[in-house]
């Protein structure tokens, strides 16, 4: 680059010594060129800033980029990590509710079972009953015709007594 640049300068200053240029038109050339190559140095000095300032800019982010992917990648870690403790928490009240089941079903079959042999009892109590009803009902009936018969005998004892009363009064007995 600096061999064109010096060929550059090498054809101006042959151009500036042609005898039709004057003096004012060589002078507004050098200015012209003056001014181009200030403007070029002035925008190869911004040009390089902003390549450094992207440079800086471009290893910021990626310095930040890889902030925030390690941070991503803990995140990721300490979220993983809450799912298995989660999951160790659904797996731990999934087998309590397995086992508050097994014990119900477990406690309905005893429940059923007593329930099976209360209802027998009851049958058999009920049977029972039945039994010492008719018992007590027949007792009863036999109480009533014991109680017929007593009167009936009473009435016959009265009745022997009244003809034992007549007897004796028919045949007085001395006394």
């Amino acid at each position: 680059m600096a061999s064109t640049g010096f060929k550059a300068i090498a054809q101006v200053a042959e151009i500036l010594d042609r005898p039709e240029i004057d003096g004012t038109s060589r002078h507004f050339i050098v200015d012209l060129i003056t001014k181009t190559l200030g403007e070029n140095n002035h925008l190869k000095t911004s040009l390089d800033e902003k390549k450094r300032d992207y440079a800086q800019l471009h290893m910021t982010l990626t310095k930040r980029l890889q902030q925030a992917n390690s941070m991503a990648a803990k995140t990721i870690r300490s979220l993983e990590e809450q799912l298995r403790e989660k999951d160790c928490e659904i797996e731990d009240l999934q087998a309590k509710i397995q086992e508050k089941d097994e014990d119900a079903e477990r406690a309905l079959g005893e429940n059923a079972e007593v329930i099976e042999q209360l209802e027998e009892e009851i049958k058999g109590l009920q049977d029972w009953l039945q039994q010492r009803g008719k018992q007590i009902h027949q007792n009863h009936q036999l109480i009533e015709n014991h109680e017929a018969s007593i009167e009936y005998l009473q009435e016959q004892v009265k009745e022997k007594d009244k003809e034992l009363e007549e007897i004796k009064r028919d045949h007085v007995y001395p006394t």
